[in-house]
């Protein structure tokens, strides 16, 4: 759809679909990115018990340890994930949201994280949610739409192919992901299917 409508795009699939790639846009970001893959959260300590990912990493203070407790599935992350990662000079594939606060991405318009419960984290008292939007703002991105909770795959491709359709006939990004859910509602009734996504400016 972006390059029928003359918009330049780059896309990593596979094995390309990795951390080294996406780290790349750190200082030179696209004005969307849009990820398709898994997302994962871990809101509470008991679930991080056990974990060999979260067992393996060192964070620096308790905000920064949150950070690591969501991130994106990049290629090769289920190594890293089952504790099994031992290469050196190469990232592991899952990519935090401690790495992602880390990065310039402020020349990034919209980020489209097309993934289940992205928009959830471990939720401090103080500070907040501590999550992937934290993460993304923090590295100066100006729009996220992301998912409260599992979203199924079929009727999130059409919500998303919607959007991105509604985009590219000049409807602005609020009324645009407004208009995809409204026309994924007539084929979905059940809010299941199409309300699990939010925009956050």
């Amino acid at each position: 759809l972006l390059s029928n409508a003359k918009v330049y795009t780059l896309t990593y699939q596979g094995q390309q679909g990795n951390e080294e790639s996406f780290k790349s846009f750190d200082g030179n970001s696209p004005h969307i990115i849009h990820l398709a893959t898994h997302g994962f959260v871990i809101d509470t300590q008991q679930k991080a018990e056990g974990n060999k990912f979260i067992e393996n990493t060192t964070p620096i203070s308790k905000l920064e340890g949150y950070l690591t407790w969501c991130g994106l599935m990049m290629a090769g992350a289920n190594n890293a994930w089952t504790g099994n990662f031992n290469l050196e000079n190469v990232e592991d594939g899952i990519l935090t949201a401690d790495e992602i606060s880390r990065l310039d991405l402020s020349n990034t318009k919209l980020v489209v994280l097309s993934a289940c419960e992205t928009a959830r984290g471990k939720i401090d008292p103080v500070e907040g949610v501590l999550g992937l939007q934290r993460a993304f703002k923090k590295a100066g991105a100006q729009t996220i739409v992301m998912s409260l909770w599992k979203v199924p795959d079929e009727s999130t491709s059409i919500l998303m192919t919607q959007f991105y359709k509604n985009l590219m006939t000049g409807t602005k990004r609020h009324q645009a992901l407004k208009d995809a859910m409204n026309y994924v509602k007539t084929l979905y009734p059940d809010p299941y299917y199409w309300a699990g996504f939010i925009m956050l400016d």
